[in-house]
């Protein structure tokens, strides 16, 4: 999958993942086709929550631990790191991806940062 931007964790990621520098492990849920389209065009449930939030709850239960850090492949929110990329408590998943989306929809004033993936 090519990225539409060069700032996406989905372009940039690959690229430094294998050169041996310690960088966080990483596991990314794409978005499908439609939920980037309806997000796009600015729908307001353009997001399955359910579904992206069961993905991101299954990769935490097989390879992490909380605390975790969640993002978008271009946005975290780490100015309301509790209620967006800082994740400490399974229970509040559903509100930290849906404040994560939010805020990426209100960084850009054009219409927000793309998301293609969690």
């Amino acid at each position: 999958m090519k990225p539409k931007s060069k700032s996406s964790l989905i372009h940039w990621f690959p690229k430094i993942k294998g050169l041996g520098i310690p960088i966080p492990r990483t596991e990314v849920v794409l978005l499908t086709d439609k939920e980037k389209e309806a997000y796009n065009r600015g729908e307001g449930d353009c997001f399955n929550l359910e579904r992206l939030a069961n993905k991101v709850s299954k990769i935490i239960e097989e390879k992490f631990s909380l605390p975790i850090f969640l993002r978008t492949d271009e946005f975290s929110g780490k100015h309301f790191w509790k209620k967006t990329c800082y994740l400490d408590d399974i229970n509040n998943l559903k509100r930290n991806l849906m404040e994560i989306i939010s805020g990426s929809r209100l960084a850009d004033f054009l219409g927000g940062l793309p998301i293609e993936a969690i």
